[in-house]
């Protein structure tokens, strides 16, 4: 079955790339129809070919680790071909508000951004569109036949992603305020602790993602004991006298697991998603950050998912920034 299913992704790819009339996706042709792009464009000064990843609300972004694979994938590719990389990230904010340049500075400046229809090309790059194992040959292609211009790209893509801790490292550290959010949590938690993430989505009631279900309210309880069940048993017969920090989009969630274990800590605030949130505070973005840095300096962190809880990257992704051990419980 994942042979069949593998074959299909492989010809629905072909098929995009091959026989529709732009050589791609309908949301490339609907930026390149939008607003934004236009053969009267002021015009800007281009040195060499440069590629940025566009993060800015045109399109759908996913998760604050779906967006950074993508972009670590393709800083990791410009630079094994040598091309220019840079980062628009603007959308719902600015991501050099919480996390700076490190020794590579990939900032591009909107001034600095073309728009104009004969310097630019779009393109999206995603792996719910298009086969990952297509995507470096796709984007190569796109490169040639647009030499000397600005490659506006919307990704996801991780084909380089064994990369993705050095890259991370290269790109980026903590803005003075996150570090100094993560470096106060890390005293509540302590040094030596173990990790488990909870995506629950829309199913307790209390986390904005549309599209997915609500269950009753016998059905929230009945799913919040079961989880809570599951980090005791993991705790005693795995991890005993260990800490446990406890990530999840869900604050109710995380309310009632440090009411029940006195074991469990938590990092206070609320977390949002960032496709379906555009006006939060500051604060309330930066709990991403601090969720995801503090999660890369556990021992061990554990994804657990059971029923329609969903299968979150959010946990793997926090485990390879410092190359952490990973497990997933299913139960």
């Amino acid at each position: 079955m994942k042979l069949f299913e593998k074959l299909r992704s492989l010809l629905r790819g072909l098929y995009y790339l091959f026989f529709r009339p732009y050589k791609g996706f309908i949301k490339e042709e609907q930026i390149i129809k939008g607003k934004y792009y236009s053969k009267e464009s002021p015009l800007k000064r281009i040195d060499e070919t440069t590629i940025i990843v566009m993060i800015d609300g045109r399109s759908i972004h996913g998760g604050l680790t779906d967006r950074l694979r993508g972009i670590t994938t393709i800083y990791q590719y410009c630079k094994q071909k040598g091309l220019n990389f840079k980062l628009n990230y603007v959308y719902p904010f600015k991501l050099q508000d919480y996390l700076a340049p490190n020794s590579y500075n990939w900032i591009i400046e909107e001034k600095d951004i073309s728009y104009n229809s004969e310097q630019t090309a779009v393109v999206v790059l995603n792996d719910y569109q298009l086969d990952v194992s297509l995507h470096r040959f796709y984007l190569g292609s796109v490169i040639c036949k647009n030499q000397g211009k600005q490659i506006h790209l919307y990704t996801n893509t991780y084909f380089l992603d064994k990369k993705f801790s050095a890259s991370f490292d290269e790109m980026f550290q903590p803005t003075a305020p996150l570090l100094a959010a993560i470096e106060y949590n890390q005293k509540q938690i302590g040094n030596k602790f173990i990790a488990m993430v909870f995506r629950f989505q829309q199913l307790l009631g209390d986390f904005k993602e549309e599209g997915y279900k609500i269950l009753s309210d016998n059905e929230q309880g009945a799913l919040i004991k079961k989880c809570i069940g599951e980090v005791k048993e993991l705790h005693d017969e795995r991890h005993p006298n260990k800490i446990i920090l406890v990530t999840s989009d869900s604050g109710r969630f995380l309310q009632e697991i440090t009411k029940q274990l006195d074991y469990v800590r938590i990092i206070p605030g609320n977390v949002v998603h960032m496709d379906h949130t555009a006006n939060a505070a500051s604060d309330t973005f930066m709990k991403s950050f601090e969720d995801m840095l503090l999660l890369s300096k556990a021992d061990k962190i554990y994804l657990l998912q059971t029923g329609d809880m969903y299968h979150s990257g959010f946990a793997k992704r926090a485990a390879m920034i410092n190359k952490k051990t990973y497990e997933e419980v299913v139960f």
